[in-house]
């Protein structure tokens, strides 16, 4: 498989130099002129690496950076400026860019930098799939088997899975590890876009087929032609689009809007949804011929609080991923607040948790983190409430024992030690912590 690289430059001319360069070297090239362009691109390609400007009309450079690590923190970025300031570049640094080079362009430095990327690429990949992907837990190992099967195959899949498991990363690997990978991966989130516009989105429109229609223009489903398409949250869309939905996945044909020409699709299709498709059934709200064509193989993703055994390692990569990030020292978490995560039921799951080591990454001095670093609802959650009640009826006990010691040996350190079987030292130590002073 080729190394693609992604050129985002609003001077085309740039664009076109560069390209030529990479694609002289053996690299694939993309380019375009905008951010939103190359959201599109990065979407629908398997990209490598990226380089961007950072002065560009609409969506600057640091914007799109920031934009593309939400949507891919993995995807690696160097940013290309003839304008950069000391600020910018600590700004890209921040945000997560691997470097920056000052126009005009020293290819060769750049291209080394590329090959040095290249080489050391298939590592880095190796180890993100041990670190994110290969879990302990024998729920998610079963899953990844099944992952390993599917991914082979063309058959239409369903993901379902409570909402921060990680649809669309899986999605993503099944794609990659696919006959299709080096084909569009083409993203519909069916809950974000009225009806009107999902149908126009997915299948294309004809020049003057709504008022606002001023030319003709593809579908993704045509973009995703010997690709996959992944449909999220497709629990949330339209009966009327679901028909649409069932004809394209029984005949590989769909009709532009405004259109009558049926136009032939070999796209696979990965569907995934947080909504119990079989109870949406049953009160009319989804389709079951649908449901049947979707779903002839149906993957379900394990929330976080049912694979423990993961909680802890993920933890520490996500610490080593936001330590490089943000140019933090944290070397790990006490004992208190590994249970409280390991016992945390992760509501948010896989995306909880990241958030909350990010928040912990930026907001936190220590090298280790303690429950006071942690925000208000994980201090007062409530296995943290009945460790500190815990904590505070040992403190409350103790205390009353040492006084009741010291009442029978009549204010006798030494005697009171041996009534509680330690030396006189520690009874001392301990009266000390607990403010006990005590007078015959």
């Amino acid at each position: 498989m080729k190394f693609n690289i992604l050129i985002v430059d609003d001077e085309l001319e740039l664009c076109l130099s560069l390209s030529e360069i990479l694609e002289s070297h053996g690299y694939n090239a993309y380019f375009c002129t905008n951010g939103l362009r190359a959201l599109e691109l990065i979407r629908q390609k398997h990209i490598n690496l990226a380089l961007l400007d950072i002065n560009m009309p609409s969506m600057s450079g640091l914007e799109l950076l920031r934009q593309i690590k939400l949507e891919i923190e993995e995807l690696p970025i160097i940013i290309i400026s003839g304008y950069a300031s000391v600020g910018d570049a600590i700004k890209a640094m921040k945000y997560g860019a691997l470097n920056l080079y000052v126009k005009p362009l020293r290819s060769a430095v750049l291209l080394e930098e590329i090959h040095q990327f290249e080489k050391g690429l298939s590592k880095r990949q190796l180890q993100m799939s041990k670190d994110l992907f290969l879990s302990k837990s024998p729920a998610m190992l079963d899953f990844y088997q099944k992952i390993d099967k599917v991914a082979r195959t063309h058959a239409a899949v369903l993901l379902t899975g409570e909402s921060g498991t990680g649809k669309e990363r899986y999605t993503r690997m099944i794609h990659d590890m696919s006959p299709r990978a080096d084909s569009n991966f083409v993203v519909v989130n069916c809950a974000a876009l009225p009806e009107s516009l999902l149908e126009s989105l997915m299948f294309g429109h004809e020049k003057g087929a709504f008022t606002d229609a001023k030319e003709m223009r593809e579908g993704l489903f045509e973009k995703a032609h010997n690709g996959t398409i992944f449909l999220d949250e497709i629990g949330d869309m339209s009966l009327s689009t679901q028909a649409k939905m069932l004809r394209v996945l029984e005949e590989q044909k769909f009709t532009r809007v405004g259109g009558r020409t049926p136009i032939q699709t070999n796209a696979r299709v990965i569907a995934a949804t947080n909504v119990n498709l079989p109870e949406a059934i049953e009160v009319k709200k989804f389709r079951s011929d649908l449901y049947y064509r979707l779903s002839v193989v149906s993957l379900h993703i394990p929330p976080l609080k049912n694979r423990k055994e993961d909680i802890i390692p993920m933890t520490y990569y996500f610490i080593d991923y936001f330590n490089a990030m943000y140019e933090t020292n944290i070397q790990k978490m006490s004992e208190r607040v590994e249970n409280l995560l390991y016992n945390h039921s992760w509501p948010g799951n896989v995306r909880e948790l990241r958030n909350l080591i990010e928040r912990l990454a930026i907001f936190s001095s220590n090298s280790v983190i303690e429950m006071e670093d942690l925000p208000d609802q994980y201090k007062y959650h409530s296995y943290a409430a009945q460790e500190i009640d815990l904590v505070e009826k040992y403190d409350r006990m103790t205390h009353d024992i040492i006084i009741e010691a010291l009442i029978r040996a009549n204010g006798i350190k030494q005697k009171a030690a041996e009534l509680l079987g330690i030396d006189r030292k520690t009874l001392s130590g301990k009266m000390k912590k607990y403010k006990i002073t005590y007078d015959r």
